[in-house]
């Protein structure tokens, strides 16, 4: 679904703040205060105040949003300083986005497609694809988030219906596991008399 809606988006300001949200996890408002200052291609990362903060700090993003970043500074209308807002309008004279109008950004598209999907699904989409990574431990995925209780990261944990459905079947095509051999010296029969599974019969037994 992600890759549809992503399809939908005609600008390429509108697939950069797409591409940052989804693989950052930053929420509406952190996307507002980013500046041209604040993205830092070295270190893959971008500067917002987040929630709860009044200074800006560095969020982790993936290499995709920001060659979206770096095309739309390159094509951005007007010129802008380091320290100018990184989003700007594109209809009449250029100015700085409000949520009203990144809100539009993702309206678009889910005309098109029939969806809602809103920013906070963005985020939710990137902690879901964090959490299914298994290089990754619960509190690094807790630490990208900038969750402050890992019982709030745990949210994001819970197994999904269809993930489920295929671990089940696949648990289901895997052949049993072999019964052990008994270790060189070990004679099967004594074995099975030590462990309850002596089947002798008979007036001997």
């Amino acid at each position: 679904m992600f890759n549809e809606f992503f399809a939908q988006l005609p600008t390429v300001r509108d697939r950069a703040i797409v591409s940052t949200s989804v693989s950052s996890g930053a929420r509406a408002a952190e996307m507002l205060s980013m500046r041209p200052c604040g993205v830092q291609v070295d270190t893959h990362t971008i500067e917002v105040i987040g929630k709860g903060r009044r200074e800006y700090q560095p969020v982790r993003t993936s290499p995709d949003s920001l060659m979206w970043i770096s095309l739309y500074l390159g094509d951005r209308p007007g010129g802008f300083g380091p320290a100018d807002p990184l989003w700007l309008t594109l209809r009449g004279q250029p100015r700085p986005m409000t949520y009203w109008s990144l809100r539009q950004v993702l309206e678009r598209a889910n005309t098109a497609l029939g969806t809602n999907i809103t920013f906070h699904d963005l985020r939710h989409t990137y902690a879901y694809r964090l959490a299914a990574d298994p290089t990754l431990l619960i509190t690094d995925v807790q630490e990208l988030m900038r969750h402050a209780s890992l019982s709030t990261t745990q949210v994001y944990l819970r197994t999904r219906m269809e993930n489920l459905v295929e671990r089940l079947l696949a648990h289901y095509a895997r052949p049993p596991a072999p019964p052990p051999r008994p270790a060189a010296g070990y004679d099967p029969a004594d074995l099975a008399v030590l462990f309850g599974q002596d089947t002798v019969t008979g007036p001997d037994a």
